[in-house]
């Protein structure tokens, strides 16, 4: 049915939020430009012809108090994808895209996905839309998207081996690496240190990027070369003492990240949260609750003699002497690996680091042979100008 509405010459679908610039006219099946919203379309492309960036236009945009098409702020990435819409130059294809669902192997809950179709299942409704810009404006723009060394000047001008993995200390923001001197000092800085932020500004102060990721690397070198760690967690673990205790802590901490991502999906529906945040903030709190679930069937599944404690004390020490090697000397691709997998979540200021992780570690079962898991979960403060380092240049 959508598609013979394609055909006549109808747009198939009427609902959702729309596009911004037009309202649609469900008697007609076409859009219809909208009067207060269309200038400002062909505003952004004006400026953006002219030279000014995506994050320029948004912040233009939000100073004159002009609402986007949610009725919240405007984001860069909301621009762009205006810039990228070829349906201002009244252009209109019904399935371009589909949609499908796939598993996420990690929470079991289902991902959307939005796909291209092959240009051959494409149908052009002609006439269902006027045009905003004229193909030679949006031509021009995509041109300017597309440049190459526009692309290459947006690269990092250095390696930020905890992006992903650090939030500034005094907020909670996320931390993105900043460079100075055309790469010269490398920092990590709080999101919210520029006045334009969404949720307001910050004013914690830059960190070295040298510093704090040697400081970062020793802290973990220091607990995963201590045996101890593990042996007394072992040992907990293989007894009842406080087990109840422990499951009550655990049950607390999933509340909590359910409660902030119920949070994050308030902030998002109310047009107060960019994408690239909201991604970012959701991945960290899938891992944490992932992290948590784990650890709670681990103390539910527990039975007697878990954990071979006499192999363990007489294997690990070697063991955690080679890894503490690699871990000082680690490359950018070991680092990587090692955020990972020891789940780290880091926590900065510019005289202080909050680092949280977990270990994990299998022993065979002599009875079954089956693998077990355990996390032991290490707190560390540290100074960022510890083991030795030199402190930062600003």
């Amino acid at each position: 049915g959508k598609v013979e509405r394609a055909k006549s010459g109808r747009i198939p679908q009427g609902t959702g939020k729309g596009c911004y610039g037009y309202t649609y006219n469900a008697t007609t099946g076409m859009r219809e430009l909208n009067s207060m919203q269309a200038p400002i379309v062909q505003r952004i492309f004006e400026l953006f012809y002219s030279g000014t960036s995506c994050h320029g236009i948004a912040e233009e945009l939000n100073r004159e108090g002009l609402q986007a098409l949610g009725g919240g702020r405007w984001h860069p990435l909301t621009v762009r994808r205006i810039l990228d819409n070829d349906t201002y130059t009244g252009r209109t294809v019904y399935r371009r895209t589909q949609v499908q669902f796939t598993r996420d192997p990690h929470s079991g809950k289902k991902r959307r996905q939005v796909q291209f179709r092959d240009e051959s299942e494409w149908i052009e409704i002609h006439g269902a839309t006027p045009p905003i810009v004229t193909s030679d404006i949006y031509a021009k723009a995509q041109a300017i998207l597309n440049d190459p060394y526009r692309r290459l000047a947006r690269k990092p001008s250095g390696v930020y081996r905890l992006r992903g993995h650090i939030r500034c200390l005094s907020c909670g923001t996320p931390m993105v690496g900043h460079a100075l001197a055309k790469g010269r000092y490398r920092y990590y800085r709080c999101r919210r240190t520029y006045s334009g932020y969404a949720q307001g500004s910050c004013d914690s102060r830059y960190i070295s990027v040298e510093t704090l990721e040697q400081t970062v690397l020793c802290e973990l070198a220091r607990v995963l070369s201590e045996p101890r760690v593990l042996l007394s967690e072992a040992r907990r673990l293989n007894g009842d003492d406080g087990e109840a205790v422990r499951k009550t802590e655990l049950q607390r901490k999933l509340n909590a990240v359910e409660a902030e991502q119920r949070r994050l999906a308030r902030l998002y529906t109310a047009g107060m949260l960019p994408d690239d945040i909201l991604e970012g903030e959701s991945r960290r709190l899938s891992a944490q609750r992932q992290r948590l679930e784990n650890e709670r069937q681990v103390l539910e599944a527990k039975g007697p003699n878990m954990i071979d404690l006499e192999r363990l004390e007489r294997e690990l020490p070697e063991a955690l002497t080679r890894l503490r090697q690699w871990v000082l000397l680690a490359t950018e691709d070991d680092m990587a690996l090692i955020l990972e997998a020891l789940q780290v979540q880091i926590r900065a200021s510019n005289d202080q680091v909050f680092i949280e992780g977990v270990i994990p570690t299998s022993i065979q079962s002599k009875q079954d042979k089956s693998v077990q898991d355990f996390v032991t979960i290490e707190r560390t403060w540290a100074s960022p100008r510890g083991c030795n380092l030199r402190s930062p240049r600003a």
